[in-house]
């Protein structure tokens, strides 16, 4: 009789980040699955370790998202072995640092929240990066009452505002 596979809460913890697009709270993701506070921070944590989710932390708060392009759990390696070619997986792998809480791809900390006066906030916003000719462009769409801030991390410049487009092109 074959046993049968079953998703580990780690890898259902990175599905919800990916497919809600946006920002979240340890808080906001418990009360969107249907598992524990220690399995969901456990989860996280070994997503972080390898890369797959980062954190952004503002006034104390965590806001958790995927960032699949950076994942180095697992990936297919291209082994040619005597004229035959094949693809593998190699053995997950563990960084043995931690890894710092910088977003990527700019170098810079853009915070976004909403000024609700509930603990939650609405995450009415939407970032995206794209590249092209070598710069990379960062876009953050707004709804008119939530505040941004924008901090090089070569600089100690903040500017901030609220709601809006913000466009930001490096490189």
């Amino acid at each position: 009789m074959r046993r049968v596979k079953h998703t580990t809460y780690t890898n259902q913890v990175y599905v919800h980040l990916i497919s809600s697009g946006t920002l979240l709270t340890t808080s906001e993701i418990r009360s969107q699955l249907p598992h524990a506070k220690n399995q969901i921070s456990a989860a996280l944590s070994n997503l972080r370790k390898c890369k797959a989710v980062d954190i952004i932390e503002e006034d104390g708060i965590r806001y958790w998202y995927a960032t699949p392009e950076n994942d180095t759990r697992s990936r297919e390696i291209l082994e040619v072995v005597e004229g035959i070619t094949r693809k593998r997986k190699p053995k997950p792998c563990k960084p043995s640092s931690p890894t710092p809480t910088s977003p990527s791809p700019p170098a810079a900390s853009i915070i976004a929240a909403s000024a609700s006066s509930e603990s939650k906030p609405t995450n009415s916003f939407k970032l995206s990066f794209t590249e092209a000719d070598g710069r990379i462009t960062l876009r953050l769409e707004c709804g008119e009452d939530t505040p941004w801030r924008w901090q090089p991390t070569d600089s100690p410049a903040v500017t901030s505002g609220r709601g809006g487009t913000i466009e930001i092109t490096l490189g």
